[in-house]
């Protein structure tokens, strides 16, 4: 994923965790707030505790990012977006993950 649509800056986070709106399933909950520019931009928050391996948080981001880069990108403007998942979501492949992301967005009624 390009640089520009992705949070980095602390305050970005701040301000997504103070002033946004948060929507949860069992798997994985999201906060989203808006933002001043003409894209959105992404995080992902796995901690330790949701995966303990390295390369199971990695993997987990990986797929994470690639479904909002091909699928939803381009619908998701003026939002900075934090996807925050649980130890629930190791266990799915690929086809249900696009799914519940799917879920996740419509809940937020951001696609």
């Amino acid at each position: 994923m390009k640089k520009i649509y992705r949070l980095k800056l602390q305050r970005d986070f701040d301000n997504v965790f103070k002033k946004g709106k948060t929507v949860s399933l069992p798997q994985i909950a999201i906060k989203y707030a808006k933002n001043n520019l003409n894209h959105c931009r992404l995080a992902e928050i796995i901690s330790k505790k949701t995966a303990k391996k390295a390369n199971q948080r990695n993997l987990l981001r990986r797929r994470l990012k690639e479904i909002i880069r091909i699928q939803y990108l381009k619908k998701l403007d003026n939002w900075d977006i934090v996807i925050i998942p649980k130890a629930e979501l190791l266990e799915k492949d690929f086809v249900e993950l696009k799914e519940i992301v799917r879920l996740i967005l419509e809940k937020a009624k951001l696609i």
